[in-house]
């Protein structure tokens, strides 16, 4: 492992976050963690540079998506965060579509990704060993 040692394992990462981000009455947390390499591709546990972090809430409203990105941003191996939202373009039959909020976000991670407009409202993170950040801008 590169940049994701110091995190722990996938899996142990999504029950700590689960614990420690903002619950809401009446809805659970969901949090996927995604090994990622540089290229921004998925990759086994010891390629990773990085994990991509997608959190939800399973009754979801999109004003929860503000507190909850905001609580992401306060950890300190967290170096990029933005929401995925439905773009509504206001035309009647048009499908929805998905945005993210944060202009910096890296294409292959949103509006490139496969499956980006099957996506539900969520915060996605990106998150690094707080070693490896020192080479990141937050």
């Amino acid at each position: 492992m590169m940049g994701v040692h110091g995190l722990g394992t996938p899996a142990d990462l999504a029950r700590h976050l689960e614990r420690v981000l903002p619950q809401v009455p009446g809805s659970w947390i969901r949090v996927i963690v995604i090994p990622r390499n540089t290229a921004e591709k998925k990759c086994a546990l010891w390629e990773a540079d990085h994990y991509e972090v997608r959190v939800m809430y399973t009754q979801m409203n999109e004003k929860l998506l503000e507190p909850l990105e905001k609580a992401l941003q306060e950890r300190p191996e967290v170096f990029l965060t933005t929401q995925v939202v439905p773009f509504h373009s206001g035309s009647r039959g048009e499908r929805v579509r998905n945005m993210v909020t944060n202009k910096a976000w890296p294409p292959k991670l949103g509006t490139l990704r496969r499956d980006f407009h099957a996506l539900r409202p969520q915060v996605i993170a990106l998150m690094t060993d707080q070693d490896d950040l020192k080479g990141r801008n937050k």
